[in-house]
């Protein structure tokens, strides 16, 4: 009788630390997904940042002593400053990354209004890059918080949630940026 308490207390025990390494592990696994993909996002959005001098350096001699374009340069550089100090998925980053879109989108806007430079060829070319960057931050980033959402909930989950706290593990950011 004895040796049954045995193996049933073992028995209890092994599965309660495999439930341990388990839920570990999973929480482990999903916080690397989330870092990841974070990283895609970060190194997209910093090819991004990458177009604004070259824009800048062919619209300069289409602009003309322009005010405008002169507003349109600072609101960029200044905006894309602020956006590259925030390396985490917050708020904050989502609406500096917001000014900073519309700042590039102003940009392009001056060069298509312009009818020398809409028709040069490289403006014409970062112009494309600027779209499918931003098409891909969208995609990457709709990626990134379908991924939080499922991170999330795993941490909520009654099973994890004693681990979680073990692990310190907080819930992670959703981030939306701009196209």
């Amino acid at each position: 009788m004895e040796n049954a308490y045995f193996i049933i207390g073992g028995s209890l025990v092994f599965v309660f630390l495999l439930w341990i390494a388990v839920g570990a592990r999973h929480l482990r696994v999903l916080t690397g997904k989330v870092g990841s993909s974070w990283g895609e996002i970060l190194l997209l959005i910093g090819s991004r940042y990458d177009l604004l001098p070259i824009l800048v350096e062919v619209l300069t001699p289409y602009a003309g002593g322009s005010s405008q374009f002169r507003d349109f340069r600072r609101d960029g550089i200044s905006n894309r400053d602020k956006a590259r100090r925030i390396m985490v998925a917050s708020e904050e980053k989502s609406s500096t990354e917001a000014a900073f879109c519309k700042a590039l989108d102003d940009l392009v806007w001056f060069g298509e209004d312009n009818d020398e430079v809409s028709t040069e060829v490289l403006f014409l070319e970062i112009k494309k890059e600027v779209e499918d960057l931003g098409n891909q931050i969208e995609k990457k980033s709709s990626e990134y918080n379908e991924l939080v959402l499922k991170f999330n909930r795993s941490v909520k989950f009654w099973l994890l949630v004693p681990i979680s706290l073990v692990m310190r593990t907080k819930k992670a950011k959703k981030i939306e940026f701009g196209k």
